[in-house]
C-alpha cells in the first residue's frame, strides 16, 4: 500500500526485489484511502507505477475496493 508519504526509494526497492526472484512476478501498486478520498498526489501515484511498469513485466494498480463499497 503506498501514501502521500511514500517515496520512489521504496518502490525502488520493492520492485528491486521482485525483480532479484523473477521479472515476470506481478506487482500491485495499492494506493491508501484516507476517509473514502485517494491519494491526494495522483501524479506521484502514476510515477510509481511507470517506474515499475519500466522494470517489471507484470504491474497493476488496483484501489482499495473494499473502502470504495464502504466496507471495512
Amino acid at each position: 500500500m503506498v501514501t502521500d508519504e511514500t517515496i520512489m526509494d521504496e518502490i525502488s526497492m520493492a520492485v528491486d526485489i521482485v525483480k532479484g526472484v523473477d521479472i515476470n512476478i506481478p506487482l500491485v501498486i495499492q494506493p491508501a484511502m484516507k476517509n473514502g478520498k485517494p491519494m491526494e498526489n495522483q501524479e506521484k501515484l502514476l510515477d510509481f507505477y511507470d517506474y515499475a511498469a519500466k522494470r517489471l513485466t507484470t504491474v497493476r494498480l488496483i484501489p482499495q475496493i473494499h473502502k470504495l463499497m464502504g466496507w471495512k
